[in-house]
Parts: C-alpha cells; structure tokens; sequence
C-alpha cells in the first residue's frame, strides 16, 4: 500500500524560490517510499548534484561546510 505524504512535508518542498524541480521530485520518490524528510532531502541533493547537474551553483559547497566533522577523531575513537 502505498502512503501519501503529510501536507507538512509537501508544503517543504515548495521552501526554496530556485528550487530545482528534480530535487523536488527527488524527495517525493523518497517520501513516497517511507523515507524520513531529512534523509529524503540527502539523497535528493545528492542524486541532483551527482548525476544531474554536477556544475549547477547549487552543487559547489565545499566538503568541509556539509560535511564538518568528515576525518576528525572523537573520543571513542
């Protein structure tokens, strides 16, 4: 059976003005698949960025700022 997102999480799609409109598909086909809004919206803008529109300015975030603790040890380490 398959489950119809929240008004609240289709409302959140629609938050950016230059929304692209694959990342917006992107993260329906996840919702629609029971995914959790945050990993929906990750794996939309990777698959965005990835495979659609590498160049695109939305993609040109440097590692450290969306990834900022990538290769630091932690305590338990």
């Amino acid at each position: 059976m398959r489950r119809k997102p929240s008004v609240h999480k289709v409302a959140l799609l629609h938050v950016a003005k230059d929304l692209p409109k694959n990342v917006e598909r992107y993260v329906q086909e996840g919702l629609d698949k029971g995914m959790d809004e945050g990993k929906a919206w990750a794996i939309a803008w990777s698959r965005y960025c990835k495979y659609k529109e590498p160049g695109s300015p939305h993609c040109q975030m440097e590692t450290s700022e969306y990834l900022p603790n990538q290769g630091k040890k932690t305590a338990s380490d």
